[in-house]
């Protein structure tokens, strides 16, 4: 049996509840996750994913390193393939729903990509909040209200 790991991290947008195994972050989330197979409570991975949140809310991080193996999270084949290239998106740039439904080769399907996106178990390090409108618009985020907008703006990125 693998050992999850759950720890809680205040961010400054909201408490960021952090599952991790031994090889890998497996979800990094505003809602409080069902801790059934939770069997100890911190690990290496858990450690240097907090201490990247707190730099790059300091505003002293801008790539993380905290493992991530995308086959390990729970979604559809397409959803890790659009959390995937999430993963690409560089600090302080954005790219929009059209261009990533063309980077997972499913150019009309800017819908599903929307959807795959707010359902993103890992915020912040797969940065959704990167992906807006076309027309440059932020557009909504299913984090807490205004969360969106911060990270943008903590990126150096504001709404056109």
């Amino acid at each position: 049996m693998n050992k999850i790991y759950y720890s809680k991290f205040k961010s400054p947008i909201g408490v960021l509840h952090l599952l991790a195994n031994d090889k890998s972050l497996l979800e990094c989330a505003w809602k409080k996750p069902r801790l059934k197979n939770v069997i100890a409570k911190q690990n290496q991975i858990l450690d240097l994913a907090e201490k990247e949140l707190t730099s790059y809310f300091s505003g002293n991080l801008n790539k993380f390193k905290t493992p991530i193996i995308i086959g390990q999270l729970n979604g559809t084949d397409f959803q890790k393939s659009v959390w995937k290239k999430l993963k690409t998106i560089p600090f302080g740039k954005t790219s929009d729903y059209k261009s990533l439904a063309k980077k997972v080769n499913s150019p009309k399907a800017y819908r599903a990509v929307g959807s795959a996106n707010g359902k993103n178990p890992i915020v912040i390090f797969l940065p959704c909040h990167r992906i807006i409108q076309s027309s440059g618009k932020i557009g909504g985020y299913s984090g807490p209200r205004n969360a969106k907008t911060t990270l943008l703006e903590l990126e150096g990125i504001s709404e056109k």
